[in-house]
This record gives C-alpha cells, sequence and structure tokens, in this order.
C-alpha cells in the first residue's frame, strides 16, 4: 500500500460478521493486527462501521430478528436500512 502511495485506508467495512461470528462470539484479534500492520507502515486508518451487512446467526436467530420500513413491509436486504418506498408512494 505504501508503494501505491495510500496514506489512509478503510477498515473492516463489511465485517460484522467476522467481528462476531456467533451471538456471544467476539473476535477484534485480527482487527487489530491489520491495524498494527498499517501503524507500522505509516498508514492511517479510517475504522469504518462493520455493520454494513448483517452475520448470517442475526438472520437465523430464534428471536427473529428483522428489518422493516416506515410502512411495516420487511425488507430483505443484506443492509441493515430498509430500502422500500412507504405504501403510499
Amino acid at each position: 500500500m505504501r508503494e501505491a502511495g495510500a496514506n489512509v485506508v478503510s477498515v473492516a467495512i463489511f465485517s460484522w460478521a467476522r467481528i462476531q461470528p456467533a451471538a456471544d462470539q467476539w473476535d477484534f484479534g485480527w482487527l487489530d493486527e491489520v491495524m498494527d500492520l498499517l501503524h507500522q507502515a505509516g498508514i492511517g486508518v479510517d475504522l469504518a462501521t462493520a455493520t454494513a451487512s448483517r452475520p448470517p446467526w442475526l438472520s437465523t436467530a430464534p428471536t427473529q430478528r428483522t428489518t422493516s420500513g416506515l410502512s411495516g413491509t420487511s425488507c430483505a436486504s443484506s443492509h441493515p436500512t430498509c430500502r422500500s418506498p412507504p405504501t403510499s408512494w
């Protein structure tokens, strides 16, 4: 990255499933290693929120967490926000 001239990189985008592989399990070791390597190379980090894609276990959890829009319509998107318009449109 340094050879390419990168001085800042975004890290952990779409990584929720890797950070939290199960409802009661967390793993930040890989992220610590990546951030340490970037720091050692003099490359800055833009730490992203990892919630852009839900982990598989969240969709299959017994509590059935779902995403819905203002109209109450369930959204089948991997993104945590509902992009469907209200039914009145």
